[in-house]
């Protein structure tokens, strides 16, 4: 599965959920949910729609948006919302205006939240991590 649109249709199948049911979950059109399933990549989907799927039907957001790692989270409850957040503030102060690509991004956050989410160390410390990178 190389596209976010396979990978969300492989969700739905797995789950036994139709283009109808994903729209009322996420609170958008079937049209929508249909450009999704069709689409190459989550550019046109928010964040708050792709952690809502991930949260109700317990699908690693990483393997859904970049094809890493398990489709399923090991644990139900595995995102931590405020982990997510906290790894997003980070990427958008240190990356907010590179001009680095979607791709290079992703990985940078999953990279980020994973270390917050292992306890590894602080914010403070991850910026300093990515400096060195940047």
């Amino acid at each position: 599965m190389n596209t976010f649109g396979e990978r969300l249709k492989a969700v739905m199948d797995a789950r036994h959920v139709t283009q109808t049911g994903l729209a009322s979950l996420t609170n958008v059109t079937r049209s929508a949910v249909s450009n999704w399933v069709h689409s190459e990549d989550c550019k046109k989907v928010s964040a708050r729609h792709i952690l809502g799927i991930c949260r109700e039907h317990d699908i690693n957001p990483f393997w859904l948006v970049y094809g890493e790692g398990n489709m399923e989270v090991v644990a139900a409850g595995a995102v931590d919302d405020d982990l997510v957040a906290k790894a997003y503030v980070i990427c958008q102060e240190q990356f907010g205006n590179k001009g680095i690509t979607t791709e290079a991004c992703g990985r940078i956050f999953a990279a980020v939240y994973s270390y917050l989410h292992k306890g590894s160390g602080n914010a403070d410390d991850i910026v300093k991590l990515l400096k060195l990178v940047a």
